[in-house]
């Protein structure tokens, strides 16, 4: 007698070229059969769809404001109020947005030309202009941008000043700390007066040269 006949499965394996997993388009077609045999149930999911959207929409209306930060909401894209550090809400885009400023941020901006002083000799001034934002709203509308701002109104002013000195003065560094007070007080009227809610901290002048091409011809001037 055969134990082992063709066709018998006495292992407990599946046969090889057995039943597959369904298809893809098996599974849509059953889909498709159950959702057109359930018309009734379509609002249901429909109901719950949107609800799920609208709470995925109102979830991104939190949001979180660091320390020495100010929010600034618009509501399509005006200005509505400020927000102080910490986690708030507000309605979802397309109807408020939050933009932060950092009121406590210590801002930089070099300032680099070359300039004319009082006895008509020409120099490098290289300046660091240090200062924060005291204003959030007036940062965001003021002006486009206030950062260049204060760089080009930085250097008018330091030109205006240096054309005050003689290149002793400049190249001995004894009128540097003054004038260098002098450029912050200048900048600062320009800035009060515009409302631009800036506030200048400091200004350094990290260098004064004359240009190599210029240096032998001024030499014999000095």
């Amino acid at each position: 007698m055969a134990w082992n006949q063709p066709g018998d499965n006495q292992g407990g394996k599946p046969p090889r070229g057995g039943a597959r997993m369904p298809a893809a388009g098996d599974w849509w077609r059953r889909w498709r059969q159950r959702w057109t045999a359930q018309p009734q149930a379509h609002g249901r999911y429909y109901a719950v769809a949107a609800a799920i959207a609208l709470l995925l929409w109102l979830a991104t209306g939190f949001y979180q404001i660091g320390d020495g930060e100010r929010g600034v909401v618009q509501r399509f894209g005006a200005y509505r109020e400020l927000r102080p550090s910490g986690a708030g809400w507000h309605l979802p885009w397309p109807i408020e947005t939050v933009t932060t400023v950092n009121l406590g941020k210590l801002n930089s901006a070099d300032v680099q030309a070359r300039m004319l002083t009082r006895d008509a000799m020409l120099v490098n001034v290289m300046a660091t202009i240090q200062y924060q934002y005291t204003d959030a709203r007036a940062a965001l509308f003021a002006v486009r941008d206030p950062d260049a701002l204060v760089r080009e109104l930085g250097e008018s002013v330091t030109r205006d000043l240096v054309g005050s000195h003689t290149i002793l003065d400049l190249m001995g560094g004894a009128e540097r700390v003054p004038l260098a007070e002098a450029v912050r007080s200048g900048l600062q009227q320009p800035l009060d007066a515009m409302r631009l809610g800036v506030r200048v901290v400091a200004v350094n002048l990290t260098d004064v040269q004359v240009p190599q091409a210029v240096l032998p011809a001024q030499r014999e001037l000095v």
